[in-house]
């Protein structure tokens, strides 16, 4: 921390604590939210983003078929400096009103990646049905919207910079689903506490 805020004003350490620390220039009359882009890297092999553009992007198999239910796949975007994403399945007005943070994190980077299996349609219905958060308009609300766009999923990010600014527009990323028998062994995606971690 010192080391960085000694170099100038602007310079702010930022995420202190874990191993994301960085050190950045601020600029005090940053007013613009961050851009968001498609990370290619991270993407799971024998996928790929198509139509992207400022206001996102769909994810496909390399054969241009919908994603297998059940299959999971790691996706992720880029910000051109150092923010919090956030995301979400439903439209929300604000960034602060969005449900997650994307792939669970609430530091602030410039990559952002998340694993997510592909849910089927029935089992996303029956997660509604049984949502005791919800009242009974916002169920029939939701499973109308889900029935008429029976295969597609919709997740909506947002993304805020260290100055506050955070993008009106959600950023879309659609994927469609290709519904069929569960065939697919479970896959061990996370590990908790991490490798070589401490623990009190």
């Amino acid at each position: 921390r010192y080391r960085c805020e000694s170099l100038g004003q602007q310079c702010e350490f930022i995420n202190p604590g874990t191993n994301k620390e960085l050190c950045v220039a601020m600029n005090p009359n940053d007013v613009v939210s961050p851009r968001i882009s498609p990370w290619n890297e991270i993407l799971s092999p024998g996928y790929k983003y198509t139509e992207a553009n400022e206001n996102g992007f769909k994810i496909l198999k390399n054969d241009n078929e919908c994603l297998q239910e059940y299959t999971p796949v790691i996706f992720g975007i880029k910000t051109d400096e150092p923010s919090q994403c956030k995301i979400d399945t439903m439209h929300k007005a604000k960034f602060d009103e969005m449900s997650d943070y994307f792939g669970d994190s609430n530091l602030y980077e410039y990559n952002h990646s998340m694993a997510f299996n592909m849910p089927s349609d029935e089992s996303l219905l029956a997660q509604v049905n049984e949502s005791y958060w919800l009242n009974q308009t916002e169920i029939e609300q939701i499973r109308a919207i889900m029935t008429n766009s029976y295969g597609n999923l919709s997740f909506f990010a947002r993304c805020k910079d260290k100055k506050g600014n955070w993008n009106l527009n959600e950023y879309a990323i659609r994927a469609c689903v290709k519904p069929g028998p569960d065939l697919t062994p479970p896959v061990i995606m996370k590990i908790s506490p991490d490798e070589n971690s401490y623990l009190a």
